[in-house]
């Protein structure tokens, strides 16, 4: 037991320390948008609006993991070392709960309980010859004699250890670090937490004598998965395998034995479904986010060697691969070949060691809901997707080295070399993230593609290096619409309106659905507004408010429209809803007042101008027009007083001679009434 503990121990130091250099990076891509754009996670109450992110967002229908946003912003505001510490420690229980689970595997095999390898789930002679009634009875007395045994209390020394390695090194080989790196990436750790702790009850209620209280906690357990992401839905079928394999030796006897378990996993997918139902990323995952299954699926198979690759040699990460691309099966031939051997060699070992052939399904049924045939169009790839599929190929390396090598000595220095190799990758992975523009540097050099070159331009433009980053949007925009927006931003700054619009007008066109397309609308309308076209600038504002009704730039810029087309009654509600809407603007009262005044509804129009010079004192056309009221009205010295300030802070000399020459001739007039 106390071997169990220290070793536990090491294991969460060991993981500190490879990522204590991470904490205080940076955010990343998408966590400005998850986290600190994330308006959602501001406050813990109401709860029910924590639990649910901004549609099209990371967070969106994965409750959970906008309300652990909550918390970390409730705990220490946007600084990113509070939500990157959260995501390590996660990941550290994720190391626990596999060297539990592990560990409770071997011991589970040490009772003799299953039998050996060799016999158990074999279909060879002693399964041919009759003595199938002998086996069962086998299995039915080593399974009371397994649930007879503590096993968490009498632990086995040999099998502790092979748990700790595989545990060390799946903590400490760096194709992990996106998952801590990269903050928004919670949803795969605390999917994995789930997923891991729902196998580790089942584990222990398959090996209690009274295992209600554990499978209470597996349902629980997968329950919350389900809630922070849709990989998540493999996790019944894994533990139905698990039992199958290690525990029951037959689907029957396990759906027998355990049908309250599965009943309770299988509800679970009930939970899922109505998160999926809602569609919250719909454009950017699934049969409708613009990418065809089979396009999706031949991206996949290059994909996967890369994992396999990055997980023997993992030098040369890449934090971002870009979006799916076209292809051909031609193509992609070579991977796909090697692929379906590796499949059909975890079918053919079903046959020989179902052990062996369940470390295959484990690797092929986590990675399959994001490397098959479901759509992610954000994304081709990523390395984190092999999270929970590199435990199967961490187990499979140990037990090989193993049965390669029997002196204890040598396989305990070689384990202190691989974790001080993987450690120190590790370390240096986190410092590439330590600056925003060089971690998109290093996907340019290792993997260059439309994307890297776009956010390298983002990172320029923030530095105010203003032509490089107009170079990088220019070779983005092949496959990147985002640096088409950016190049009609651009363009829109130097005040070529028709070149914007153009620009502005594709963007839409490619990504017509997406939430930021809003911004592209309203830009849009601004630039046809200084094109005078004020009918097409209408037409955009109206197309983003039918996205966001209560969008304050396109309530602003309709109301401008409106009012440049003279339909003074409509400028006037248009206003009207963006003061209601918006904080409060001196323009925004400006523009209402002028249309009042234009309806003929001059004493309304002087209380909107009023409040618009309050706001904006500084404001010489607000005054004028202010000043043009009150003389309608037959305030002429309240009507002078503004002139005079208007002409104070006019900088134009010829409008200074004018509001002159107005000032006077109110003067006169009012010497005239007396």
């Amino acid at each position: 037991m106390k071997a169990t503990w220290w070793l536990g121990v090491v294991l969460s130091i060991a993981t500190v320390c490879a990522y204590a250099n991470s904490l205080s990076n940076p955010f990343v891509f998408d966590d400005h948008f998850a986290i600190a754009d994330n308006e959602t996670i501001r406050t813990l109450t109401p709860i029910i609006g924590a639990l649910f992110g901004p549609r099209q967002s990371p967070t969106a229908g994965r409750p959970l993991i906008n309300l652990s946003f909550a918390v970390n912003y409730a705990l220490g505001g946007l600084s990113p070392w509070g939500f990157r510490a959260w995501n390590l420690v996660v990941h550290a229980l994720n190391g626990l709960l596999l060297f539990g689970i592990i560990r409770r595997t071997l011991d589970i095999g040490s009772t003799g309980s299953t039998g050996s390898t060799g016999s158990t789930g074999s279909t060879g002679s002693k399964s041919s010859t009759g003595v199938k009634g002998s086996r069962r009875s086998a299995v039915s007395s080593g399974s009371k004699k397994l649930k007879s045994r503590n096993l968490s209390n009498q632990p086995n020394l040999s099998n502790l250890w092979i748990a700790f390695a595989c545990a060390l090194i799946w903590l400490l080989h760096p194709i992990q670090t996106e998952l801590i790196d990269y903050v928004t990436q919670r949803t795969e750790l605390m999917m994995a937490l789930a997923y891991f702790a729902t196998l580790y009850a089942a584990i222990r209620g398959m090996t209690a004598a009274r295992p209600a209280a554990w499978y209470a906690v597996a349902v629980g357990a997968c329950a919350a998965g389900m809630a922070c992401k849709e990989s998540m839905a493999s996790a019944p079928v894994v533990v139905l395998l698990y039992d199958v394999v290690f525990c029951s030796r037959s689907l029957s006897r396990a759906l027998r034995q355990r049908a309250a378990l599965y009943a309770g996993l299988a509800a679970t997918w009930i939970l899922l479904a109505v998160l999926i139902a809602s569609g919250p990323r719909w454009r950017s995952a699934g049969f409708s986010s613009g990418v065809s299954p089979w396009t999706y699926l031949l991206n996949q198979g290059p994909m996967i060697l890369r994992y396999l690759q990055v997980s023997f040699w993992p030098r040369n990460l890449i934090f971002d691969y870009g979006l799916p691309q076209a292809t051909t099966l031609r193509h992609v031939l070579p991977a796909a070949v090697v692929i379906v051997v590796m499949a059909a060699g975890t079918v053919a070992a079903w046959r020989r060691s179902r052990e062996l052939a369940f470390l295959g399904m484990w690797f092929w049924i986590t990675l399959a809901p994001t490397s098959s045939v479901i759509p992610i169009a954000t994304e081709v790839g990523a390395d984190r997707r092999m999270y929970l599929p590199l435990a199967a190929l961490v187990v499979a390396v140990v037990f090989a080295a193993r049965a390669l090598v029997h002196r204890r000595d040598v396989l305990a220095a070689g384990l202190l070399i691989v974790a001080s190799l993987l450690g120190g990758l590790t370390v240096r992975r986190n410092a590439e993230y330590h600056t925003v523009l060089g971690l998109w540097h290093t996907v340019l050099d290792r993997y260059p593609q439309g994307r890297a070159h776009y956010n390298v331009g983002v990172e320029l433009q923030a530095l105010h290096r203003r032509d490089e980053a107009i170079r990088e949007f220019q070779i983005a925009a092949v496959d990147q619409p985002d640096a088409i927006y950016a190049l009609g931003f651009e363009l829109a700054a130097d005040g070529k309106h028709a070149e914007a619009a153009e620009r502005l007008r594709e963007y839409i066109r490619l990504k017509p659905e997406d939430i930021n397309v809003i911004r592209a609308y309203n830009l849009l309308g601004l630039q046809l507004l200084a094109d005078e076209k004020i009918k097409e600038a209408e037409d955009a504002f109206r197309h983003a408010l039918v996205m966001r009704p209560r969008n304050i730039d396109s309530l602003e810029g309709l109301a401008q429209a409106l009012l440049q087309q003279e339909r003074f009654d409509e400028a006037a509600v248009a206003y009207q809803n963006a003061i209601r809407v918006g904080p409060k603007k001196g323009l925004d009262y400006f523009g209402l007042g002028l249309a009042l005044d234009r309806r003929d509804l001059v004493a309304d129009a002087v209380a909107a101008l009023t409040t618009a010079v309050e706001l904006e004192p500084r404001d010489a056309d607000f005054r004028v027009a202010l000043g043009g009221g009150l003389t309608k009205i037959g305030r002429l010295q309240d009507a002078a007083e503004q002139y005079r300030r208007a002409a104070e802070l006019e900088r134009d000399p010829d409008a200074r001679a004018e509001l002159s020459r107005i000032i006077a001739q109110l003067a006169a007039q009012q010497n005239t009434a007396r």
